[in-house]
């Protein structure tokens, strides 16, 4: 004959399980006993139970997954145990990879993730719509999703996806010792060494290559056009440099890894005949000063 041992956590979850019964034999009781101590262990084939009762421990805490096992056989003598569920681990995420958008207005940025925890299987669900743990119509900045176990738990998490870089050039495995990078999509005000909020972009990009990577050394260069006198233009670059410089040793990268200087209109790139080749002219440069110990 059978008897099914059912256990009832206080959100009504409930798990059954079955053991045979062949023949009553008293020696088993402890056998019994252990066997319910190991619930995947249930297996019973020659365990002598009449009656299970099960119920929270007495004096425990509210913790579900602490209960109190009886176990009774035909002779009337009982054995009691306390036993533990394991509630599942709580969903979390792991991030296999992220890739930004190809281009500026495009949304093709790409994130697979893993999730773990709880109960599988998963509904994945992106912020754009998407479904399943791989998503390739995302677009820039800052996106959601969403993660759902088998038991209706879930989790959000939110991911980055990044803008195509200003300087793509700007990369430890592509510099090398003398080379010039121009800093792209940088802007003054009229006259000014005032740096303008659209130019914020690309100086993070110098910032979190310069933090990533702390055995560079580098020197901000700032250059003019050639209409205004040369002492201004000498004070209008180097000031220009020098306001890069100190946003970047604002952010905490020191001094002692940003030389800045003004070169005036000294080193043109462009002819100073047109007012496209002006704009080229006046310009911020970085130099890779050191890499490492060179």
């Amino acid at each position: 004959m059978s008897h099914s041992l059912i256990i009832d956590d206080f959100v009504r979850n409930t798990e059954s399980f079955v053991t045979w019964i062949e023949s009553p034999q008293e020696d088993k009781l402890e056998e019994a006993s252990a066997a319910l101590l190991h619930l995947s262990g249930i297996y019973a084939s020659a365990l002598q139970l009449m009656k299970v009762d099960v119920g929270k421990d007495e004096g425990s805490s509210d913790d579900p997954e602490d209960y109190k096992v009886t176990v009774e056989d035909v002779y009337g003598t009982r054995k009691t145990a306390s036993i533990q569920i394991d509630e599942p681990r709580k969903i979390s995420n792991q991030v296999v990879r992220i890739e930004g958008i190809s281009a500026s207005g495009r949304k093709d940025g790409y994130a697979e993730i893993d999730p773990i925890g709880g109960t599988p299987p998963y509904t994945i669900l992106w912020g754009n719509g998407e479904k399943g743990a791989i998503a390739e119509k995302l677009n820039f900045g800052f996106t959601y999703v969403t993660i759902t176990d088998a038991n209706g738990c879930s989790i959000e998490e939110t991911l980055k996806i990044p803008k195509p870089k200003l300087m793509p050039d700007l990369d430890i495995a592509k510099i090398k010792v003398g080379q010039t990078l121009q800093l792209n999509k940088l802007y003054f005000e009229a006259d000014s060494s005032t740096i303008t909020d659209v130019s914020y972009e690309v100086l993070d990009e110098v910032y979190e290559f310069m933090s990533q990577n702390n055995s560079v050394f580098i020197e901000i260069g700032g250059h003019t056009n050639n209409i205004p006198p040369d002492d201004y233009c000498d004070r209008l670059s180097t000031a220009r440099a020098k306001a890069v410089a100190d946003f970047l040793y604002d952010l905490g990268i020191t001094e002692d890894r940003i030389a800045f200087k003004g070169y005036g209109k000294r080193n043109p790139i462009a002819s100073n005949n047109s007012a496209s080749g002006r704009r080229k002219n006046q310009r911020v440069e970085i130099k890779i000063l050191r890499l490492g110990s060179d």
